[in-house]
């Protein structure tokens, strides 16, 4: 995969080197591009890959508020009502962070994550952090069939799924309704 990823920006930082003047001259053109801006999602589409499970096509702020609000305090408000809590026990940030949790973004190591942490003064919390999370393509290591058996399999693959998962089982609550799942995904 990241030989294809890498390609695909090799192709991107090619063509922007040369450009063509308007009596078709080429010209070496050496603009910096940021790969950091470009989503994971368009660069697999643009490499012919299908939309992941939990693409979205819109964005709804006061969907994202809401589910900023889920995350946070475990509950909000909705058609003017405060919702029922997700679980009387856990709120999605005593185990996860928001923020980015690696140095080096490939690593999976759980010493390198406490370093991280610890220089950056972030608590280092049981799950993984939400940061990127959207981009992710599988959800649910190996540890968590040991814990969780069956549950995690249709919890892998799609992030909806890995909500509902989450909340039920692991803050031990409730399975969300389908309006708190896609304003957590807006989120």
């Amino acid at each position: 995969m990241y030989k294809i990823v890498l390609l695909f920006f090799i192709g991107i930082v090619t063509t922007s080197f040369f450009v063509t003047d308007n009596v078709g001259l080429v010209h070496a053109k050496f603009d910096k591009i940021d790969i950091s801006e470009i989503p994971i999602e368009e660069v697999l589409r643009n490499l012919d890959n299908p939309d992941m499970l939990h693409s979205m096509s819109t964005h709804t702020e006061e969907l994202a508020k809401q589910g900023e609000d889920l995350i946070l305090y475990g509950l909000t408000q909705h058609n003017g009502k405060i919702s029922k809590r997700i679980s009387m026990h856990f709120m999605c940030v005593d185990c996860h962070n928001l923020t980015r949790e690696f140095a080096e973004l490939p690593s999976q190591s759980p010493e390198d994550r406490f370093d991280y942490a610890d220089k950056n003064g972030l608590a280092y919390l049981p799950a993984s952090t939400f940061w990127g999370i959207y981009n992710r393509t599988s959800f649910f290591n190996g540890d968590y069939i040991k814990k969780y058996g069956d549950l995690v399999i249709n919890a892998r693959d799609t992030l909806q799924n890995a909500i509902q998962l989450c909340a039920k089982y692991c803050a031990s609550g409730r399975y969300l309704d389908d309006w708190e799942v896609e304003a957590i995904m807006h989120y």
